[in-house]
C-alpha cells in the first residue's frame, strides 16, 4: 500500500469491503498476513521445491485502472516470490484484449477492479464465485453449496440470517480462494474551510444539495 499508493488505500482481508454490513477479516484471521511458513508447506505438500517452483503468468492491464497497475503487479511478484517456491511470469495487455483472453481463460492469474453496481455484500461476492456471475469475470467458478448460498442469501430479509450466510461464504472464501482480495480504495475530498456540509453518500457520489458556504 505504502509502495504504490502512498498510504491512500488500504489492504483487504475479505471481498466483502470494510465499512460494510457482514464484513470481516477472515483472510487475514484465518491466513495471516504474509504467512510464508504456511504457503512453503502448502506448496511442499503438492509437490514444489525451489528447483521445481510453482510458476504462473500474472496478468495486469495497463491503463484501463491507471498507471499503477504495472506497480501493483511488480510489487505482488516480489511478495510471492520470496519463497523460492514461486516464479511469477508479469504480462500485460489493454483492456480489449483482457477481457478477450479472461473469457477465453487464457489468463490464469490476473489482476481486476471492481465498483460495485448495488451497495449490497451480494455485489461483491456472488458476482464473482456465484456460477453465473464468476463466468462473466472470467473466473469459471461453480459450486452448488455456493450457490444455494447465494440464493439464501438473495431471498432473504431477515439481516440476522444474510449475516450468518455472509460469515460463512467469507470463512469459505479463504479455503477455496475464487478470488483473492487485495485493496480497497478510498476517496478524499478536501475543501476550503468555509465549505460545509460536505456528505459522501455511500454510492461514493456527492450530496450537493447539504452543500453551503459560511460567511
Amino acid at each position: 500500500m505504502k509502495k504504490v499508493f502512498l498510504n491512500q488505500n488500504d489492504p483487504l482481508y475479505s471481498m466483502v469491503p470494510k465499512g460494510m454490513i457482514y464484513h470481516t477479516d477472515d483472510f487475514k484471521t484465518t491466513l495471516g498476513d504474509g504467512n510464508i511458513a504456511l504457503a512453503e508447506k502448502l506448496l511442499k505438500e503438492a509437490g514444489y521445491s525451489a528447483s521445481k517452483p510453482f510458476a504462473f503468468d500474472l496478468w495486469y492491464t495497463p491503463s484501463h485502472y491507471g498507471d499503477t497497475e504495472v506497480n501493483m503487479a511488480e510489487v505482488l511478484k516480489a511478495q510471492l516470490e520470496k519463497t523460492p517456491l514461486v516464479k511469477v511470469n508479469i504480462k500485460s495487455a489493454e483492456w480489449a484484449t483482457y477481457k478477450d483472453q479472461w473469457k477465453h481463460k487464457q489468463m490464469p492469474a490476473y489482476l481486476l477492479g471492481w465498483y460495485p453496481d448495488y451497495i449490497d455484500p451480494d455485489n461483491y461476492t456472488a458476482a464473482f464465485a456465484g456460477t453465473s456471475g464468476s463466468k462473466g469475470m472470467g473466473i469459471y467458478f461453480s459450486d452448488p453449496e455456493w450457490d444455494a448460498l447465494f440464493k439464501k442469501e438473495q431471498t432473504n430479509t431477515d439481516s440476522a440470517v444474510r449475516k450468518q450466510v455472509f460469515e460463512q461464504l467469507q470463512k469459505m472464501w479463504t479455503d477455496e480462494c475464487p478470488t483473492v482480495p487485495i485493496f480497497q480504495g478510498n476517496l478524499y475530498v478536501f475543501t476550503k474551510k468555509n465549505v460545509k456540509g460536505v456528505n459522501i453518500g455511500p454510492t461514493l457520489i456527492f450530496n450537493y444539495n447539504a452543500m453551503y458556504l459560511e460567511k
